[in-house]
This record gives structure tokens, sequence and C-alpha cells, in this order.
């Protein structure tokens, strides 16, 4: 039996090794900056044989907030900025303002981060800065004012304020979901679409558990009703 384990194991190293030759070389550098940032660089080579300078490796730059105690808790380890190899480059800009902390994702180039005026979308999230927990996220067009901003969708989560538990979320369309608890778990959910999810446990059995959904609900619309 050890013996054909051993076998195993050699037969999976050696095919391990053959995977790994055929793959493009790719190196990484973690890069401590003196301003409590730290930038990740992941290189992937163009060829087996590219330098590690060679211009036509593909690069991919990631900024982000380093784990220095002189951070706030919640911001450390959060990115603050990825450069593709392709050109285009997500920011994330943050506003901690306790006990709200807002985050503002930007999805555009290197030559404009927040990207086009009239044409790009930017997302925008409140959480908890507590708990960390998300009370709304927002779609939202990018004029280069954010006062002026088009709010394109929104959804909002409420909470229990002694437990934390998620109790809803509202959508910009109309719909919701909604959670019901008993003292430690979800008995009960509503989707978008109105069905019904009920969780129990099965009688005798306390590690197991089981679920059951209606096929009645009301969709967004006139005509949305469905069976």
């Amino acid at each position: 039996m050890q013996r054909h384990f051993k076998s195993i194991m050699n037969q999976l190293a050696l095919a391990l090794r053959r995977v790994r030759s055929a793959i493009p070389k790719c190196g990484q550098s973690q890069v401590p900056q003196t301003n409590l940032t730290l930038t990740h660089i992941a290189i992937r080579a163009a060829s087996q044989g590219s330098a590690m300078n060679d211009t036509a490796n593909q690069k991919t730059i990631i900024t982000s907030i380093s784990h220095d105690p002189a951070n706030a808790l919640i911001l450390r380890g959060r990115p603050l900025s990825q450069q593709n190899p392709d050109g285009t480059k997500t920011t994330w800009i943050y506003d901690l303002n306790e006990p709200e902390l807002s985050i503002t994702t930007y999805s555009g180039t290197t030559a404009s981060p927040e990207g086009m005026v009239g044409k790009s979308n930017y997302e925008a999230e409140v959480l908890d800065a507590n708990y960390g927990h998300t009370k709304e996220r927002s779609t939202r067009l990018y004029t280069g004012n954010p006062a002026a901003d088009t709010i394109l969708s929104w959804e909002l989560n409420e909470y229990e304020t002694a437990t934390g538990n998620r109790m809803a979320t509202y959508y910009s369309d109309g719909t919701f979901t909604s959670n019901i608890w008993d003292c430690c778990r979800i008995t009960h959910t509503i989707a978008r679409d109105g069905s019904i999810s009920e969780y129990y446990d099965i009688s005798g059995q306390p590690s197991w558990s089981a679920s059951g959904q209606s096929t009645h609900g009301l969709l967004p619309g006139a005509n949305g009703l469905f069976t």
C-alpha cells in the first residue's frame, strides 16, 4: 500500500513539473513604501526566455494600504489602485468618517483613471466602519462633478441593531430581499422575484438541514406574476 501511494505521488510530481514547464514564467515582487502603502508587481513573461525587464512582458501593478498599525484597522490591506497590462486602471478612494467608511471605485485608464466624462460608470459604497457591513451601494455616471453625477441604480441594506444580522435589501427597481431569523440562523428568505425559501432542521439530525422553496412570486412590472 505504501509503495503504491509513493508511486502515485511520484506520478503527480512528474505531471506537475511538466505543467510548470509549459507555463510562461511569472515574477512577483512586493515593494514596501514609506507612506504606509504596499506595491505588488506581478510580471507575466512574454516567453520562456524573456528577461525580467523585457518590455513585451505583461505587468500588473497593485498598490494597497499596508497593515501598519498607523493605518485604521478597517483600511488595512484594502486596494488603492490596480494598473493592468492592457492600460486599464481601477482606483479606490476611501473617506473614513466614523462610524462610516465611504468607498468610491473608478474604472478608467492610466491617462484617465476616473473614466470618461458622460460615458463611464463608477461604484459608490458606504460601510459600517465598526462591523464592515455594506449599508448602501450605488452605480453612478461619471460627469467630473460628484454633486451632479446621476445615480443609475442603488441598493440599501437594513441590519438588526442588536445582532448585526442583515434583515433586508432594497433595490432601486422596487424589488427587495428579506431574511427572517430565529435566535441564531435564517429560517426564511424572500427573493427579489417574490419566491420564499424556508430552511429547517431535520429532526434527530442536528448536523443536517433542508430547505423548501415556493414557485409563486411577483416580478416587477405589470405582467410580473409567475407560477
